[in-house]
């Protein structure tokens, strides 16, 4: 009797950048030949309710998941309409449901999805996914970095002082290549367990 074929899962993730380091991910944790069906998508910038529009679209597959940054937060936090949307997939309670509407981005994957409902928001915290990108890599991120602040002019200052940082750090050479240099699955899964952005977006693909 031959072997039972592992059933496909198929999965869809759209980013609002980084989408070279999903797609390291990706190939380091082989997922086509372990079965995943993965569907990246760039939305090349963007508000967050056009990116978690398109993660609820997705629902029917059996992973769906949206990754942006906090600095959306707060002039362009997710809409009223596109959180009743979002709700509904959540399952929020009527009770939860005027504190889920205000709800900071950062704190609403944690608070009101703790089972992983579809689809799945993943916040890169603090400010942008470079701080993220700045940690995986085994460097610091500025003290002036480590606490998100809402206000434009200090905002627009933590990100670009983030984007700097990560550019010094890869230089020119090609971020996938890059990462591939000096990442290892390994290392990914000892960093994981200190970075919980790192560790939502490997449990999507894995």
């Amino acid at each position: 009797m031959g072997k039972l074929r592992k059933k496909n899962c198929t999965v869809y993730g759209i980013v609002e950048d980084q989408i070279e380091f999903l797609e390291f991910l990706k190939e380091i944790y082989q997922t086509k030949q372990n079965n995943i069906n993965l569907e990246l998508k760039n939305s090349f910038g963007g508000k967050p309710d056009r990116i978690v529009e398109f993660a609820i679209r997705e629902s029917q597959r059996d992973r769906s998941f949206a990754w942006f940054d906090e600095d959306f937060e707060p002039r362009d936090t997710i809409s009223e309409n596109i959180r009743h949307k979002l709700a509904q997939c959540w399952k929020v309670e009527e009770k939860n449901l005027k504190d889920f509407l205000k709800c900071r981005l950062s704190e609403l994957q944690n608070q009101y999805n703790p089972n992983n409902k579809k689809p799945i928001i993943i916040i890169s915290q603090p400010v942008c996914s470079e701080s993220i990108i700045i940690q995986v890599l085994g460097e610091k991120i500025p003290d002036s970095c480590k606490i998100y602040n809402p206000n434009k002019l200090e905002r627009d200052k933590q990100i670009k002082g983030l984007k700097d940082k990560l550019n010094k750090i890869i230089e020119k050479e090609d971020k996938l290549n890059y990462y591939q240099k000096k990442l290892s699955k390994d290392i990914l899964e000892e960093r994981r367990k200190s970075i919980p952005v790192l560790d939502l977006l490997i449990s999507m693909i894995t």
